[in-house]
């Protein structure tokens, strides 16, 4: 999770040194992918069969 939060964080800022204000759309779309991932992944780990 530490390198999901960093990977973010360097795909923001290299979007905003270099993209143009056309594409700062991505800024949006790149952590609603990351949450929708991490949502399905915890819904993963809750739904699997514990330990007994």
């Amino acid at each position: 999770m530490v390198a999901t939060g960093l990977l973010g964080i360097l795909t923001r800022f290299v979007i905003l040194a270099g993209w143009s204000v056309n594409s700062l759309w991505i800024l949006g779309t790149i952590p609603a992918v990351d949450l929708m991932f991490q949502g399905w992944g915890w819904l993963a780990v809750g739904l699997a069969p514990g330990r007994d």
